[in-house]
């Protein structure tokens, strides 16, 4: 079994969600993962590191984690996602440091990606 996310309350239109069993997926025809705007309420290291989805991360080629106050990946998600082409982690709060290791030091991991969007994150311009 596999899990699923299902709206379970609405208050003044934002949706709060949790994990549900669902009945069957196919985690190999993953393509893209998609979230915006998501506030977590618990425990917000553990959902930062999605390592409790490490079996799914090694199939998507598009990964898109937008104004989610995200502030750092470890590199041990990172290097996961081995078919990763596309990166969109705009709208978060990413620094210089934190990038770093998000992208592992740049030591390999991340081969296939092609496009990195990190607008919109308090990095600094080398001057």
């Amino acid at each position: 079994m596999y899990n699923s996310i299902k709206c379970v309350t609405v208050v003044s239109g934002w949706c709060y969600r949790r994990w549900e069993k669902a009945s069957w997926t196919d985690h190999k025809s993953i393509d893209e993962f998609f979230l915006r705007n998501v506030v977590v309420l618990d425990d917000v290291f553990k959902f930062v590191s999605l390592l409790q989805l490490a079996f799914l991360l090694q199939y998507p080629r598009k990964v898109s984690v937008i104004n989610t106050k995200v502030f750092v990946t470890p590199c041990e998600t990172s290097k996961l996602l081995v078919n990763l082409q596309y990166l969109d982690l705009s709208d978060n709060l990413l620094t210089d440091m934190t990038l770093a290791e998000t992208l592992c030091y740049g030591k390999g991991t991340l081969k296939n990606l092609r496009v990195l969007n990190i607008s919109g994150n308090a990095l600094k311009v080398p001057s």
